[in-house]
Order: structure tokens, then sequence, then C-alpha cells
């Protein structure tokens, strides 16, 4: 199956016979249809799922993605019933690599498929770079990604402003977006701060390339308006053995793990933002 996108190659599969099964492993022989939905790496709203977190040999990971798609086989006459390929086949899978990322694209990169359970991405195997695509063998049809993977990740702590907390009559969204170490699409999170809801704030940054300056999209989606871009710089290195991703208390010093982590307040009058020193951070 080929399915062009007028921006990029084609995002192929190549699914041998009678290898598609239903859930309960008896092969298909009705007539089924095939998508591949390739993710657009660069629109915030192109539905990449995750936070670019993996999980390698039993360690936190953090991906930067030079493609992805999402395969999926359905029925074709109850499109609500989903089928996936034995445990035994294999299909060829051929993601597009992205225009912008071409020219730093690696020889090859690892296949990733994502846990939807864990909400982390999975090794699956390996790609080859094959003119402007990765080539590779998949056991499933997923969501698939072809990525490398940078092990240092940095963190940033975005906190209210105690003398002057931030008014509640509104919801921000937060686009953050982080460049890539290894020349993959840049990191991209949004955060959304929700008027009803107190315990948005404090709340962390993750994954993102450390020392790097980072930009903040703050969007006020009352007026739907960008209401100011902010461009702070990541802290450095987090400890190897911590959370990439964080839940509170984001406890500081020797069991936290976190002695490098950045610290933004919001300050919502002036729409600015202070960028704390460590000593203001002991712990929340």
């Amino acid at each position: 199956m080929r399915v062009k996108n007028n921006s990029r190659d084609p995002a192929r599969v190549i699914i041998p016979a009678n290898s598609i099964t239903d859930s309960l492993g008896n092969i298909v022989t009705t007539p089924v249809k095939v998508s591949i939905r390739t993710i657009d790496l660069f629109y915030k709203n192109a539905l990449m799922p995750g936070d670019y977190g993996a999980v390698q040999d039993g360690q936190d990971k953090t991906l930067e993605s030079f493609g992805a798609v999402d395969v999926q086989i359905r029925d074709d006459a109850t499109p609500a019933i989903k089928y996936n390929l034995k445990s035994s086949s294999s299909a060829q899978i051929f993601i597009p690599i992205s225009s912008q990322l071409r020219a730093k694209a690696k020889s090859s990169v690892t296949l990733w498929d994502y846990n939807a359970t864990t909400g982390l991405w999975e090794d699956i195997g390996s790609m080859v770079k094959s003119a402007n695509s990765y080539r590779g063998v998949t056991h499933k049809f997923s969501i698939l990604n072809a990525d490398v993977v940078f092990s240092n990740s940095a963190l940033m702590l975005l906190i209210d402003n105690p003398g002057n907390p931030l008014p509640r009559t509104t919801t921000y969204t937060m686009n953050v977006f982080s460049p890539s170490p290894g020349g993959g699409a840049q990191l991209h999170h949004t955060i959304t701060i929700d008027p009803n809801n107190a315990n948005d704030l404090p709340v962390v940054v993750p994954r993102l390339a450390p020392n790097e300056i980072i930009t903040i999209q703050v969007i006020d989606n009352t007026a739907g308006v960008t209401i100011n871009v902010l461009n702070p710089r990541a802290g450095g290195i987090v400890d190897p053995a911590a959370n990439l991703n964080p839940t509170p208390p984001y406890t500081n010093g020797p069991t936290g793990h976190y002695p490098n982590m950045t610290i933004v307040k919001f300050c919502p009058i002036t729409l600015i933002w202070e960028f704390l020193t460590q000593e203001y951070f002991n712990g929340f």
C-alpha cells in the first residue's frame, strides 16, 4: 500500500499474504481497509502521542523523531473492528523522513511502538535509511516512530507567583518548543492552565535539551490570541537515575535528582517570566 502526501515521500507497508488476524488469532479472509497516516512532526495538532518518553534496556530515554506513521487495519464492512499482524508474521514498513530533517538524518535509527498504557515508546527494532525514508520490519501495526534517543535531558519548572498569583479568569495554553540535540524534529509540549484547577501549578516541562534556548508560546484561550513568546534557557542535565517526567512533589537535593532544574515564575499582570536561581527552590 502506498500513501502520497504532498510534502513528503510516500509511506509504504508490505504485508505478506494470510498474515492479518482478528483479536482471537484467526486469519482474516474478508476484505480489510489498511490506512497509513503520516504524522506531521512540525504541526502541534498532528496527534503525536506521549511526551517523547521511551524505555530502552530498562532505562528512561527521550526520543527525537525523523518520521512517524499510524498504521491501522480495519474490517472493510465494520470499521470499528481492528485487526493486526499474526504473531509469527512481519511486514516491511517505510517511514518517510520529514523534508526539513533530511540533511541531518542518520544512516540508521530505532523503530519504536507507542504503548498507550504506559505512555512510553518501546524499542521494537531498527531501521536503515533508504533514499528519503527509513526502512524496517514490524511485527505489529500501531503508531510507529523512526527515532534516535538522547539520554541527557533537562527539566523546567513553572510556578505561580506567590505575591501576584495567576488570575483564574481564563484558560492558558503554553506551547513549549525545544531543539533536538541530534538533528531530529524539535520537541513540543503543550501545557494547559485551567482556571478551575488550582493544582495546575507548579508543573514540570519534561524532556528538554540541556542548556538550550527554549521557546514558550503563551495563549489566552478566551481571547484566542498569543499574549507572549518567551525564551528561557533550559538547565543542565538531570541525574540519569531521575524520572524525566516527574510528578509532585518535585523534591530537590540528593534524593530528588533535580539540582539543575530551571525554575520559571509566571507574572500574570506583566506577562513576564522571572528566572530564579536554584537557591529559591527547595522543593514543592
